[in-house]
């Protein structure tokens, strides 16, 4: 109840906001979320109760007595579930706003944006695997994401899952380096840079002929590095191919080490036989496609920019740990995605709160951090790799607290 009672106590403010990106009101009449007026009198108050009920912490039983208590509306347990079921698309819409507004504001001052793409796994109670599937964009230039998508456990993990344009540089961990994924990414002017697996993709040399993968890795144990231009067959397409670099660097000692440990482990988790021979011996390796030019993009400057990644599994586990994402108390499919939306609408406000805060006058409060625009996105990873960024994190033991009250400010 304590964090409904934060939610309230800054109601004003939140409401204020969104009001100011979304217009609530007919919003909700164009996704039928507000049919009736019975027990609830605007979409401002369905929005409040889906929050209470969402990031708020309440059960459904809490909210309704809340909501009576409150004087916000008047209506049982299970209307309130048949109203946040009707209201599903509704919140995913608001979502969808609130990023539109986001990569308009940040779009014009940027000549090249690097992007990160990956995806969280959510469980539904008494489940131990994955039911839902979220998929972000992660914006670097601006630290906030600048994309979202819900899926069932059978949405894979693709490229073109968001729009992309010219300016991107998407990256992307080995579930992306699917031909499909990095066509569209192609299509639409962006450059991509993937980790790939000995036998994910077959590639091909200028002459058309398979590449020794083999020979690429003892290449690179020799040299400290490989870097070759490839193609990434089409196989069954009358497409050319995909023109790429295959780059590849030697793990060290303790890297490769942990990668065949892992290994090992999963092997055994799954009942698989004694892996394959080139499956050992490519733990050993860091395996990376990119279709970025080498005159612009060395090798070094290229794997710097994939060792950014870990900036959005900082991102997830902020979702995880400050806003609870991942404790998904609902298992009809319309309620977890009006639960799961709402969270989205405060990880996003959130952002926006934080964007401002940053690039206000610096203040005492020991947050060392600000946005980019990234007109060289080598700068990025420089600043990264000197330490003049980090992520923020909240100082104070009472997190949830400081995360709810961003969006009051």
């Amino acid at each position: 109840m304590q964090r409904a009672s934060r939610f309230a106590d800054h109601w004003s403010a939140v409401a204020s906001t969104l009001r100011r990106s979304v217009d609530l009101e007919r919003t909700a009449r164009d996704h039928k979320a507000l049919q009736r007026r019975r027990g609830i009198r605007s979409a401002e108050e369905l929005l409040r109760l889906a929050l209470g009920y969402g990031p708020g912490g309440l059960s459904l039983r809490t909210a309704a007595a809340w909501a009576e208590m409150s004087g916000i509306a008047s209506l049982s347990d299970v209307a309130l579930l048949n109203r946040l079921r009707g209201a599903a698309d509704w919140l995913c819409a608001i979502v969808d706003r609130l990023l539109t507004i986001d990569r308009a504001a940040f779009q014009h001052n940027q000549s090249r944006s690097i992007r990160l793409l990956d995806a969280t796994s959510i469980s539904k109670p008494g489940s131990s695997g994955t039911d839902w599937r979220l998929h972000v964009s992660y914006d670097l230039s601006t630290s906030s994401f600048n994309g979202f998508e819900l899926t069932d456990v059978h949405g894979g993990e693709t490229f073109d899952r968001f729009p992309l344009s010219a300016n991107d540089i998407v990256i992307g961990d080995r579930a992306y380096a699917r031909r499909t994924g990095l066509r569209s990414a192609r299509d639409a002017g962006a450059d991509f840079i993937v980790r790939a697996g000995w036998k994910s993709q077959r590639l091909l040399d200028s002459n058309r002929r398979v590449i020794d993968l083999a020979a690429a890795l003892h290449h690179a144990s020799l040299h400290g590095i490989s870097d070759q231009l490839v193609i990434i067959d089409e196989r069954t397409s009358d497409l050319p191919g995909i023109p790429a670099r295959l780059i590849v660097l030697p793990k060290t000692a303790a890297q490769a080490d942990r990668s065949r440990k892992r290994l090992a482990r999963r092997n055994s988790k799954k009942g698989y036989a004694v892996p394959a021979a080139m499956t050992v011996a490519s733990a050993d390796y860091l395996i990376l496609l990119t279709s970025l030019e080498r005159e612009t993009y060395p090798a070094e400057q290229v794997l710097s920019f994939y060792r950014l990644r870990w900036q959005v599994e900082l991102a997830f586990k902020r979702l995880k740990s400050l806003l609870h994402i991942g404790r998904l108390p609902a298992k009809d499919r319309d309620l977890a995605r009006s639960w799961l939306a709402t969270h989205l609408i405060v990880a996003l406000l959130i952002d926006a709160r934080t964007r401002k805060v940053l690039d206000s006058s610096p203040s005492a409060t020991g947050y060392a951090a600000r946005a980019i625009s990234l007109e060289n996105p080598q700068d990025l990873a420089r600043r990264f790799a000197d330490g003049h960024l980090r992520c923020i994190q909240p100082r104070s033991s009472d997190a949830e607290q400081r995360c709810l009250r961003a969006t009051s400010l």
